[in-house]
């Protein structure tokens, strides 16, 4: 028979009547929201906006929505959003806060000309990326 309440008896599906809720914690009852404080390659808010901008959304923009360095390394992304940046920039910064966090230095290069570069060598019959080109 298929009736409903024997699918669990033939297969290896548990079943669902013995399971017991499972109880779990969030991460910030575990571990503690830790702040990096700032240091002397990225000393304040406008400086890190400057140069975690590498996605070119004008995150210098949006700098006095920020009054502090906590305010910006504990607002997440619908909080920037309320406050007026656009979902961009919003991710954008949540971005780099987050490899901030875990100890990578914000570094300014520009995607858009190192796409650009890349797109010189794009072939037209497979659409692979050769930086050495076909020869004739």
């Amino acid at each position: 028979t298929k009736a409903p309440h024997k699918y669990y008896k033939y297969g290896y599906t548990v079943d669902p009547r013995k399971l017991a809720p499972f109880e779990k914690l969030h991460d910030t009852e575990v571990f503690t929201n830790y702040i990096r404080p700032p240091n002397k390659f990225v000393p304040d808010v406008q400086t890190f906006m400057e140069k975690s901008d590498y996605h070119e959304a004008n995150l210098s923009d949006f700098t006095s929505t920020f009054t502090s360095w906590n305010d910006m390394m504990t607002a997440n992304e619908s909080v920037m959003r309320q406050r007026g940046m656009s979902k961009w920039a919003a991710k954008a910064l949540c971005m780099s806060i987050r490899r901030y966090q875990q100890g990578y230095l914000p570094d300014k290069f520009k995607v858009k000309a190192e796409r650009q570069w890349y797109k010189q060598f794009k072939s037209n019959k497979d659409d692979m990326y050769r930086i050495v080109p076909d020869l004739p």
